[in-house]
């Protein structure tokens, strides 16, 4: 017979009572004192059911599983029945993971309720996610993925996973109220106050967000309203101190370089922008730099909150007033909003090519929650959020054109 558990020969033979017998013979150790009533449903179920052959089998199968595969009543029923075929390297489990442990996913969470018949890599492997196919390999080899492309370079990709040195330097940005923390976690500051944005051992950053001149402050430098300052001179083209180095990149950004090796670049305008590269594990704002999203959310006492808002206050200096709009301001905000963000997630726009190397998910939606609250100059705060998912992209060498142009929005 066929049917759920594959070919069956054993249902015709327990139509006799003698097989009956010997199937239980098996059964001593594990139904113990229950094995004459299993015995007896055996029997009488068997003939009950002669017309449907596939119930013999599913009687068999749950004493089975209630004895373990380890018993000697699962060595009798694989003798007797064909398992399941599984694609590639894949193995026919009865009692496998629910959730398969991939490269990307090698140690997933479940517990004794996700236990089911499966078909799973062989004990100690796990199934390659990242290539075509069903391949079943060490997590040592699985490969890892990067711009819709298959990388195995040793010194760049272990174990499925991106690692890199402790003199690697991580990023974070601040755009507005958007953080992009060093292990890329994104999320808005809660409300327009002042915050700690990085701390290290010998060297602060400061961001204070207001309505009229947000400002950045880092060490005794401070930078706002397209105006670099060292205590109350004016930085016009390059400044040197035993601690730093700043000079003007352009009319719209300026370097920061530190004695500490931290690295920072302002966009001044049209909106102050903060982007912060550090070779070593830092906190604050941006996170604690360690290679874990998970732990991102860590407070300023050492608590790991579930959410940003609680995290974000605790860094915030002096007294700070949550002040996200959770709605649009009106309609007609609305829909300019709905209509000129979805360039971001439009299949046929011109920022798409980027879409398969950056998921704009994220960016999407704060497009749409800073247009929407930006008052009377929207397009301007469109353009703004379009430029920040065009510069993460040309970061990951995706030139998509003159996006600008597409988007009306000037230089």
């Amino acid at each position: 017979m066929t049917g759920l558990c594959g070919k069956c020969n054993v249902t015709e033979c327990l139509l006799n009572y003698q097989v009956c017998e010997h199937f239980f013979s098996y059964t001593l150790s594990c139904l113990q004192s229950s094995r004459l009533h299993y015995f007896q449903l055996c029997h009488k179920n068997i003939y009950r059911c002669e017309n449907s052959e596939h119930i013999g089998c599913a009687f068999i199968r749950e004493i089975v599983l209630h004895c373990g595969k380890s018993s000697n009543l699962s060595l009798f029923w694989w003798m007797n029945v064909t398992r399941p075929t599984c694609p590639g390297a894949l193995l026919y489990e009865e009692e496998g993971a629910a959730f398969v442990p991939t490269c990307s996913n090698p140690n997933p969470h479940f517990s004794s309720q996700d236990i089911t018949s499966s078909c799973v890599c062989p004990e100690g492997k796990v199934l390659n996610d990242h290539l075509d196919g069903f391949h079943c390999v060490n997590v040592s080899n699985c490969t890892c993925v990067f711009a819709g492309r298959t990388w195995t370079e040793t010194y760049l990709c272990e174990g499925g996973k991106w690692r890199c040195s402790e003199n690697c330097p991580i990023k974070c940005q601040i755009e507005g109220q958007f953080v992009s923390t060093f292990d890329g976690k994104q999320y808005t500051v809660p409300g327009k106050c002042t915050y700690l944005a990085l701390q290290g051992f010998n060297w602060t950053v400061i961001i204070t967000f207001s309505k009229k001149d947000p400002s950045i402050q880092a060490e005794t430098y401070t930078f706002t309203n397209n105006m670099a300052k060292v205590g109350d001179q004016e930085i016009s083209e390059f400044y040197q101190s035993d601690g730093a180095q700043v000079f003007w990149q352009s009319s719209m950004y300026i370097q920061v370089l530190t004695s500490s090796d931290i690295k920072l670049r302002l966009q001044m305008s049209p909106e102050i922008q903060l982007y912060i590269s550090v070779p070593r594990k830092h906190k604050a704002l941006c996170g604690n730099g360690n290679s874990d999203g998970t732990d991102d959310f860590t407070s300023s006492s050492g608590i790991i909150e579930l959410s940003a808002e609680p995290f974000a206050l605790s860094w915030s200096l002096g007294a700070c007033t949550v002040n996200i709009p959770s709605t649009c301001i009106n309609t007609h905000n609305e829909i300019f909003a709905d209509e000129k963000c979805s360039v971001l997630i439009s299949a046929t726009a011109i920022l798409a090519k980027c879409n398969v190397h950056l998921p704009p998910d994220q960016y999407y939606t704060a497009c749409i929650q800073r247009t929407c609250n930006c008052g009377n100059n929207m397009q301007r705060c469109l353009c703004i959020a379009l430029d920040s998912y065009a510069k993460a992209c040309a970061s990951l060498g995706v030139l998509i054109g003159d996006w600008r142009k597409a988007a009306n929005c000037s230089k």
